[in-house]
């Protein structure tokens, strides 16, 4: 039997429209799902203002983007550790700006003691002051500190400061001592032969030697670096300093010389006469009326002191002159004569404090009457230094010795007398030379600090800027889609509605049929 058409389509296309309903809601469901999706991931970079927020947005630039907060971090440390050193050498550097105001102070008190016309009274009271002054070097030294940690007294060495975000990126920094027991003048004196007058006798003045050879040169090892200096035969002590300062720049070690000598017991009234020599000869003729006052001697050696650059001083008796050399020119005598045959006077070298006497003395008569005293040199130094003598004997009596300086300290300074007080002026400046140099290390850190720091904001800022260049949104681009997803979450709500509504009805209206 024929079915009827109506009862065919309802059978066929009920279910078909029934699914074919399910199928386009969940079709649209997930779609609406994504848009949903969407929006949410576009307003969280909208209000984060950033692209990329997890791994899931961009799994390249999340991870260099992980890799810039790594260094960033790394930097953000260092700057903490420079900044921190910084503080650190400006608290040293305003102690040692004190500490060569102090300096200064207890210079100006050393040159009054020095006076000739300072009392033993008043050099007392002027050395209490330094006994206060020395007490306050000592606290600064002591107690300028940062975190616990002393800086001036010589402990804070080679500390390595953590400057970059490598390994390799470190500066180290170490401080000297400013201990007033452990700066100021680093001493060596020449304790050879040279200044034996009794050694260096003859007639002819020309044919006397100083001893030096070639054999004295030395090896000298300061703080700067190592130097050899080669001496020449028959060389002064003036000769021998100089050479010295011509290789200061490399060693560090500076030198200086001086000559000391001794006239003294004339045996007898008349007239002598003799050359002396120091940076050039003069001759001297003086009569004397009794032999225990050598002053018309005198009057004459120091008429001619701007041409010899030998400063005579008379003793308080009369009876003795001292000669100085302060340049370290060789101190000589030639000729001597005496105006009654027989006459004679003594000559002999002085030690390095330019009163006691050294080797034998000359008696100077008719027969011998020419002789020289060399004189000594002083190596100095800031800082401590190593002296290699060579094989000779003239300039150290010991061949191939090692000398270490001596140190006069600023805390052992002494203005009770006036030699003390005059010590106290060259110990004072090489003091201070040495804090100047402490202090002119610190301004270098200072400087170098503040560079790198400088430098390490500078370095962290671009390190920012590179990271969110990666990872920051694009807001315009960001609201765009917001924009686009909502409205199509809006669509895509509407057909679903519509569809939900229509089908139902469209299936009874197929029943209806």
């Amino acid at each position: 039997m024929r079915r009827s058409p109506m009862q065919g389509t309802v059978d066929t296309r009920i279910p078909y429209l029934t699914s074919l309903s399910y199928l386009q809601t969940q079709n649209l469901n997930q779609e609406n799902a994504k848009s949903q999706e969407a929006l949410k991931t576009s307003i969280e970079h909208i209000s984060t203002g950033l692209r990329v927020i997890d791994a899931s947005d961009d799994l390249a630039g999340f991870a260099i983007a992980d890799r810039f907060d790594v260094q960033v971090q790394g930097m953000t440390k260092a700057l903490q550790n420079t900044n921190e050193a910084l503080s650190a050498a400006r608290i040293a550097e305003g102690s040692l700006h004190e500490y060569t105001d102090i300096l200064g102070y207890m210079k100006e008190l050393a040159e009054k003691a020095a006076n000739e016309n300072t009392t033993n009274n008043e050099r007392m009271t002027l050395q209490e002051q330094i006994d206060n002054l020395q007490e306050r070097l000592k606290s600064i030294s002591n107690e300028t500190t940062f975190r616990g940690r002393k800086l001036l007294d010589g402990t804070y060495r080679t500390q390595d400061i953590q400057v970059g975000n490598s390994l390799e990126q470190i500066l180290s920094v170490s401080l000297k001592t400013a201990r007033p027991d452990q700066i100021g003048l680093h001493e060596v004196v020449s304790e050879g032969t040279m200044n034996n007058a009794g050694s260096k006798i003859g007639f002819f003045y020309e044919m006397i030697s100083t001893g030096v050879t070639a054999s004295d040169s030395m090896t000298i090892q300061g703080f700067l670096g190592a130097e050899s200096i080669s001496i020449e035969d028959d060389s002064s002590a003036k000769n021998i300093a100089d050479l010295i300062n011509e290789s200061s720049d490399s060693t560090g070690v500076e030198a200086s010389a001086k000559s000391y000598a001794k006239l003294y017991d004339l045996s007898e009234a008349g007239t002598i006469s003799f050359k002396i020599h120091g940076s050039t000869d003069v001759s001297i003729s003086a009569t004397i009326t009794s032999p225990g006052d050598l002053s018309p001697l005198y009057n004459e050696l120091e008429s001619a002191m701007a041409a010899t650059h030998i400063t005579p001083e008379l003793s308080a008796d009369g009876s003795s002159i001292h000669l100085f050399g302060y340049e370290g020119h060789n101190i000589g005598i030639e000729s001597f004569s005496h105006s009654t045959f027989g006459g004679n006077i003594n000559f002999i070298g002085l030690q390095f404090d330019g009163d006691s006497t050294t080797g034998t003395g000359v008696i100077l008569n008719d027969f011998i009457n020419s002789t020289m005293v060399g004189g000594y040199v002083e190596f100095q130094s800031d800082e401590p230094f190593i002296l290699f003598a060579g094989t000779g004997g003239a300039l150290f009596t010991t061949a191939s010795s090692t000398h270490l300086p001596t140190l006069q300290a600023v805390d052992d300074i002494d203005l009770s007398t006036q030699a003390g007080a005059e010590d106290a002026l060259t110990i004072l400046d090489h003091a201070n030379v040495y804090v100047e140099k402490i202090r002119s290390d610190v301004q270098a850190y200072e400087s170098g600090f503040e560079s790198i720091i400088a430098r390490l904001e500078s370095a962290s800022e671009q390190m920012e800027d590179s990271k969110h260049r990666v990872v920051s949104a694009n807001l315009a681009e960001e609201t765009m889609k917001a924009s686009s997803a909502t409205i199509q979450i809006q669509s895509q709500s509407a057909l679903v509605t519509q569809a939900n509504r229509l089908i139902p009805e469209y299936s009874l209206f197929l029943l209806r049929q």
